[in-house]
């Protein structure tokens, strides 16, 4: 599984609707709907350790990508289980450029460029959760 900053994972692309990443995946393991964002869909794939949403705000297109797998990797190099320090290393960002917060048992370091968040725990990352990027305007930026 290969992360593709501001573009996607694999095949799985920023873009896709419900329909194309069925017929990419089969139908998902578990379907849900957001309560806290109202007219989003959310698709787990259990075997990938992947969540997708779509949203209405996106025409329904998938804009936010959310995933564990082992096998992710970026530029060959494993992301899931690394420590946090050596991902940020191998994502080619310094230190100093993500935004740190901390919540009761886990950290969160976002890189806003490319709206991409480290998760971890016990200072290993734990999963990658990504999302549509967009201008300063507000303008999606597809890929």
């Amino acid at each position: 599984m290969k992360l593709q900053p501001g573009t996607g994972i694999g095949q799985i692309t920023f873009g896709l609707t419900p329909e194309e990443t069925e017929d990419l995946l089969g139908h998902p393991d578990r379907v849900g709907l957001d309560e806290e964002d109202e007219g989003s869909l959310s698709y787990q794939y259990n075997h990938l350790k992947l969540r997708l949403t779509y949203y209405d705000r996106t025409d329904g297109r998938l804009g936010y990508i959310r995933c564990a797998h082992p096998e992710l990797n970026y530029r060959g190099h494993r992301l899931i289980g690394a420590p946090v320090k050596k991902a940020q290393f191998v994502l080619r960002k310094s230190q100093k450029s993500w935004h740190f917060e901390t919540y009761d048992f886990f950290e969160a370091y976002f890189d806003e460029q490319h709206w991409l968040t480290l998760n971890v725990e016990y200072e290993q990352v734990i999963s990658v959760e990504m999302g549509l990027p967009f201008t300063e305007d507000g303008d999606y930026i597809w890929p």
